[in-house]
């Protein structure tokens, strides 16, 4: 989560846009390997870029489709105190 914002942050900097505005869909969970989000929310206000979120799940995990087996459940909860932080500290919702 926190490395595709970051990406995507970098990328609308260098914009001449008055306004940034970043919109996020994602169950919030980060990846493993993922950049601390205390190192990119930073970033991100700095750029002045406001970040949306939107989260898509539920406490208790969700379902995806799989191309081999069909839909299946995935064990990954929405954390939606990470999303809420992002746009709390960005200026979103």
């Amino acid at each position: 989560l926190s490395t595709a914002i970051g990406l995507a942050a970098r990328r609308l900097a260098s914009s001449d846009a008055s306004s940034k505005i970043m919109i996020v869909i994602t169950d919030g969970t980060p990846t493993p390997g993922d950049i601390d989000p205390g190192i990119i929310i930073p970033y991100v206000a700095e750029q002045g870029i406001t970040v949306y979120t939107i989260g898509v799940g539920s406490e208790q995990g969700g379902y995806a489709r799989h191309p081999l087996m069909g839909v299946v459940q995935v064990p990954t909860p929405l954390n939606s105190e990470l999303l809420r932080r992002y746009a709390r500290e960005t200026g979103g919702e």
